[in-house]
């Protein structure tokens, strides 16, 4: 991330602390302005969006005199529409998702450095969310309820059931987008019940791979990582950005394709 370049050139051995030190600055900025234009912002939190989405969205739109209607979250995620710019990730997400809940205490304490973490703290307390202590990594958060990882897509076992049944029922379903892509991917699962399977979207079609086509591109990954995908505990941009998911040809493609079967 090109914001990050600055905080890296300063802590070039330490990530952790990079990023720490890019939060602080983007944090303390976000804070100033609030209190330079006291009763015209409106805070709202991560953890309060979606452990209580309808209460914080609704005080939200009243804040901004409107009324929220609870129908809009279902729709926000299943009508088809241009997402826009920010996170690639929310191409590929179905829900307001619990599953980033409590990640932070993962972050190691030791690894940040003792005037960034007093500051860091500073803000923190300002934000009333708990302080990084002595029992960071050791103590669970306090936002990470028991129901706190909940499935986005279908449920499904075996990549047999992924190209036999889930993949064909998308494709039919979505046909019309699927033929404005026309695009021929290949996709190669290595590990248990793996092979490779072309999928035709001008057609479209789904059938093994017998080195009848030249593909567009192709998409190499593990069985289980695509049942995770499928399933919905793998964002597919996090599957690219940890070398899980490799990508040869046309990586536009890839992405159109992607969202079509693993998107809304």
């Amino acid at each position: 991330m090109p914001e990050l370049v600055p905080f890296v050139r300063k802590n070039p051995e330490n990530l952790i602390a990079a990023m720490v030190d890019s939060w602080i600055d983007k944090t303390g900025r976000l804070l100033a302005f609030e209190r330079e234009n006291q009763g015209k912002c409106f805070r709202i939190t991560y953890e309060s969006l979606v452990l209580e989405t309808v209460a914080s969205l609704d005080e939200m739109f009243a804040f901004l005199g409107l009324r929220f209607d609870p129908r809009l979250l279902d729709s926000v995620f299943l009508a088809w529409h241009d997402a826009g710019r920010g996170d690639d990730r929310i191409h590929f997400t179905k829900e307001i998702s619990k599953r980033s809940l409590g990640k932070g205490s993962t972050v190691s304490r030791a690894r940040i450095p003792s005037d960034l973490l007093q500051q860091m703290n500073a803000l923190l307390s300002e934000l009333e969310y708990p302080e990084v202590g002595p029992d960071w990594n050791s103590a669970p958060s306090p936002y990470l309820p028991p129901e706190a990882v909940s499935d986005q897509g279908e449920a499904v076992a075996t990549v047999e059931e992924i190209f036999g049944h889930h993949f064909p029922a998308l494709l039919k379903t979505k046909g019309t987008r699927a033929a404005e892509i026309s695009a021929v991917c290949k996709i190669a699962v290595n590990g248990e019940g793996g092979g490779s399977w072309i999928i035709n979207l001008a057609e479209p079609s789904i059938r093994e791979d017998r080195g009848e086509v030249e593909p567009d591109c192709v998409v190499a990954i593990t069985a289980s990582d695509l049942i995770d995908m499928v399933s919905g505990r793998l964002n597919p941009m996090t599957a690219v950005a940890h070398g899980k998911l490799q990508i040869d040809g046309d990586t536009e493609l890839v992405k159109k394709t992607g969202r079509l079967l693993f998107g809304i």
